[in-house]
C-alpha cells in the first residue's frame, strides 16, 4: 500500500510541474481548414501544385544521388552506369521543364531502378545475389572484349561464375571467423601461447 501512495505522490507531483511550465501558453490554431475526408489518405502526384511537384522531385533526386554515392560502394560497375545515367536523368528533366510532373515521374521511376540495381546489361538472374552481380560487374569491367559480343551462353557462363565467385567468398569468410572464434576462445582458455597479428589470442590463423 505504502509502494502505490508513494507511486501517485509522484504522479501528482509530475503533474503540478507540468501545469507550472504549461500556464500561460497561448495554444494557437494552425491556419487553414481540417479536411476530415483526406485525413489518413496519402495525395496522388496527380493532385499536386507545381510548387510541390517540384520539390518531391528534388528530394528524390537528393535521396538518389545519396544511393548512388553511399549504398553502391560494394559495386563499382553498377555505382559507374548509374551516375551515367543519373546525369541523362537530369539532362531530361531539363528539357520538361514545362512537366513538373512529367519530371517527378522520370526521377521516381529511376529511384525504383536504382533501388533494384537494375541495368540492362546485367542479367536479370543475378538480381537475387548483389554480391554476385558486383562480381560480374567487375568481369565487365575488366573484361571488356568478352562481352562486346552479346551472347546468351557467354552471360550464362559468366554469370555462372559469380554465383561460384559469391560461393567461395562466403565459404571463406565464415571459415575464417570460425577460426577467429576458436582461437579467441582457446586463448580466453588459457591454451594460447601465441598472439596473432590482430591481437586475438590463439594459433596465429586469426591475423588480420
Amino acid at each position: 500500500m505504502r509502494y502505490w501512495c508513494l507511486k501517485w505522490k509522484n504522479v501528482t507531483e509530475r503533474w503540478s510541474i507540468l501545469d507550472k511550465h504549461v500556464t500561460g501558453v497561448e495554444v494557437r490554431e494552425p491556419d487553414g481548414v481540417y479536411e476530415v475526408g483526406k485525413m489518413g489518405k496519402s495525395e496522388k502526384p496527380e493532385e499536386w501544385d507545381n510548387n510541390k511537384t517540384r520539390n518531391e522531385t528534388d528530394i528524390i533526386k537528393t535521396r538518389v544521388t545519396k544511393m548512388i554515392e553511399q549504398e553502391l560502394r560494394d559495386d563499382p560497375y553498377a555505382q559507374e552506369a548509374f551516375s551515367r545515367l543519373l546525369r541523362m536523368a537530369i539532362e531530361e528533366a531539363e528539357k520538361l521543364f514545362d512537366h513538373p510532373l512529367k519530371q517527378y515521374l522520370l526521377f521516381r521511376e529511376f529511384e525504383e531502378q536504382v533501388e533494384a540495381r537494375k541495368l540492362s546489361d546485367i542479367p536479370d538472374a543475378l538480381a537475387v545475389n548483389k554480391h554476385a552481380q558486383a562480381y560480374y560487374g567487375v568481369f565487365k569491367k575488366e573484361l571488356p572484349e568478352v562481352f562486346v559480343v552479346k551472347d546468351v551462353q557467354v552471360q550464362d557462363k559468366w554469370t555462372k561464375l559469380a554465383f561460384e565467385v559469391d560461393n567461395i567468398i562466403v565459404k571463406a569468410v565464415a571459415e575464417n571467423c570460425h577460426r577467429r572464434t576458436v582461437c579467441s576462445a582457446s586463448g580466453r582458455k588459457g591454451q594460447g601461447a601465441h598472439q596473432g597479428l590482430s591481437g586475438l589470442p590463439g594459433c596465429g590463423l586469426c591475423t588480420a
